[in-house]
């Protein structure tokens, strides 16, 4: 009856007895699958002494359930470590000793609802947090409209002396790199003409060029030729 109606429905926990043993009590493995129970239940037929499914709960967050349940304070001391071939395994757990099966249902029971919440009701509840802080801001910004707009004018003064001094640098920056052109083009006009003698000849005592530049603006003090 289970394995038809859980088989393949989706997130579930599930509990499965493996074991029994003389005086009454048995080992439980509380598992959990998102696929439905039908595919664990045919793997753990061929690795258990029993594979008797005992129940099926719905629960979106599977997972998260399973782990709570393996660590809760009542079921995690009744952990089986020495179970033959499964001394290793996480999920077995001793029923009839210090945890009784109706033990296990109430504690599923009172708290797989907190297991169940879903993308959609997380947005809503996001939503309306959103809007009460929306509703925080704009009565702030009424009972404070004053103040807001010093601290508004404050800023905005910054930014435009920030603003005005990077202008203020950059014209200064742009008649360096005029001067510097000019004196360039006067260097070349220079280079260019030639002395000659009244032959037309180059005359042959003039050398390289010295120039003296202004260290701050790196304009062109004055010119020196030189004699070869």
């Amino acid at each position: 009856m289970l394995l038809r109606e859980y088989g393949s429905i989706g997130s579930l926990v599930y509990i499965l007895k493996v074991k029994t043993y003389n005086n009454k009590s048995y080992v439980i493995k509380v598992g959990e699958s998102r696929i439905g129970v039908l595919s664990r239940y045919n793997e753990h037929k061929s690795h258990y002494e029993e594979a008797l499914l005992l129940d099926c709960f719905l629960v979106n967050r599977s997972k998260d359930f399973e782990s709570f349940l393996h660590n809760h304070d009542k079921i995690k001391h009744t952990k089986i470590t020495n179970l033959e071939n499964h001394e290793n395994e996480k999920e077995l757990f001793l029923i009839g000793k210090d945890l009784s099966y109706a033990m296990l249902l109430n504690i599923i029971k009172s708290n797989i609802k907190n297991f169940n919440d879903n993308d959609i009701e997380k947005i809503k509840i996001e939503y309306e947090k959103l809007k009460l802080e929306l509703e925080k801001i704009k009565l702030l910004n009424n009972n404070n409209l004053t103040n807001n707009y010093l601290i508004n004018e404050e800023n905005n003064n910054k930014l435009n002396n920030f603003i005005n001094e990077i202008i203020n640098n950059n014209k200064s920056l742009m008649n360096k790199i005029d001067s510097l052109e000019t004196s360039n083009k006067e260097i070349l006009a220079k280079l260019n003409t030639k002395t000659t003698n009244n032959f037309n000849e180059v005359l042959p005592t003039l050398g390289p060029r010295l120039q003296k530049i202004h260290p701050e603006n790196l304009t062109i003090i004055k010119i020196y030729e030189s004699i070869r």
